[in-house]
C-alpha cells in the first residue's frame, strides 16, 4: 500500500493534467451536437439555460457551434440584425 506522501504527490501531478484534458476536449458530434442544435423550443430552452447558467462551458460549446455551420441567436459568434432584448426589461417591451 503508497504511502499518503506518494499519493499527496500523484494527486498533484496527475489530477490537473487530467482535469485540463477533460475539460479542454470537444464534445462529441452525434448526441450533444443534434441535442444542442435541435431548432424547436427544446433546443432554445437548453441553449438559453446554458447561456445564463454556465456561461464558461457555453463560450466553448458556442464556438464549436459555430466551427459547425450553426447559427442561432443565443450564440456568442451570432452577428444578427435584430436588437437583442436580454437586458431589457420584460414590461417595457
Amino acid at each position: 500500500m503508497a504511502s499518503s506522501r506518494m499519493n499527496f504527490f500523484g494527486m498533484s501531478i496527475f489530477y490537473p493534467v487530467f482535469l485540463a484534458w477533460g475539460f479542454t476536449r470537444p464534445l462529441p458530434r452525434k448526441l450533444y451536437t443534434d441535442v444542442l442544435a435541435d431548432s424547436g423550443p427544446d433546443g432554445t430552452y437548453i441553449r438559453e439555460s446554458l447561456k445564463s447558467y454556465k456561461p464558461g462551458l457555453w463560450t466553448k460549446v458556442s464556438a464549436q457551434l459555430f466551427k459547425l455551420n450553426f447559427n442561432f441567436p443565443e450564440m456568442n459568434e451570432f452577428k444578427g440584425t435584430t436588437f437583442p432584448s436580454n437586458f431589457v426589461n420584460s414590461r417595457t417591451v
